[in-house]
């Protein structure tokens, strides 16, 4: 079930539970949560009863996109999903000093790099826009590449609603738009055993199947190489295992088991 699909069952009983359930009095208001590209707050209105339904939202700005915004308004209802609610963490600008030092560190060393992210989620976006911006500081030549698909008609959504993006991206727009990456292209399958350093970001974020786990496999076995995850995992996902400890085995099923030398971290 999407969220739009939940949001209109729980507004159906939330109109029940008051004393005017009148079409007429109920209207609805969607606002930008700005935490990935197109997401959403929903607010209702029944009667004199108000709620506002969304997922998880960011109230700062970031590299990419700006902060929410809703109206200030006087509700009886308020359902968030809060993934990092009970967590505190460092803050942003020290996390991003430590991701550059050790994907810096790790290619300096002859090492690949593979972040798991979501094609359609804030991590790929926002990580690809600091180091396209640290690779032009600081002049390096590693590739980075994108696992093609998804990955790349979300950069191209990026490109195309650039109003929904954060005020810096809108002020260099002008000059070049800051998802245009010169650093960054497509990745080939036939590229997974190619020698040499390289960043790949590869989907899904939790390296529970598909292009990121095939990539795992071949590259966990090697101490030069560097997994950093950049988003939450679902317990009993190769990601969660990661994020969990230092373990030098990982089983996939009954018959096969993942040797794991490479370095581990958590953007």
């Amino acid at each position: 079930m999407t969220s739009a699909q939940s949001f209109f069952l729980l507004l159906h009983i939330f109109s029940i539970s008051t004393s005017t359930v009148n079409a007429e009095c109920a209207y609805l208001y969607f606002n930008h949560v700005l935490k990935v590209l197109g997401a959403a707050m929903f607010y209702a209105k029944v009667g004199d009863a108000a709620m506002v339904y969304t997922g998880d939202y960011n109230m700062t700005p970031d590299r990419h996109l700006g902060a929410a915004q809703i109206d200030r308004m006087q509700l009886d209802l308020l359902i968030t999903e809060s993934t990092y609610a009970t967590t505190i963490r460092d803050s942003k600008y020290a996390r991003e000093r430590e991701f550059l030092k050790a994907v810096h560190n790790c290619l300096a060393s002859g090492g690949k790099v593979l972040i798991p992210t979501f094609a359609l989620g804030r991590a790929q976006q926002e990580l690809c826009v600091l180091l396209d911006d640290y690779w032009e500081r600081m002049n390096l030549k590693f590739p980075i590449y994108v696992s093609a698909g998804l990955t790349v008609q979300a950069n191209m959504y990026y490109k195309m609603l650039i109003s929904w993006t954060s005020q810096k991206v809108k002020e260099t727009y002008t000059t070049r738009n800051a998802f245009d990456f010169k650093n960054v292209q497509k990745f080939d399958r036939s590229m997974i055993d190619a020698p040499g350093p390289c960043v790949l970001f590869a989907t899904p974020g939790m390296i529970s199947s598909g292009f990121s786990l095939e990539v795992f496999k071949r590259w966990a076995p090697s101490k030069l190489n560097l997994i950093t995850l950049p988003g939450y995992c679902v317990a009993g996902t190769v990601g969660h295992k990661l994020m969990s400890g230092k373990p030098t085995k990982i089983d996939l099923d009954k018959d096969t088991q993942i040797d794991v030398q490479c370095q581990a971290s958590i953007c």
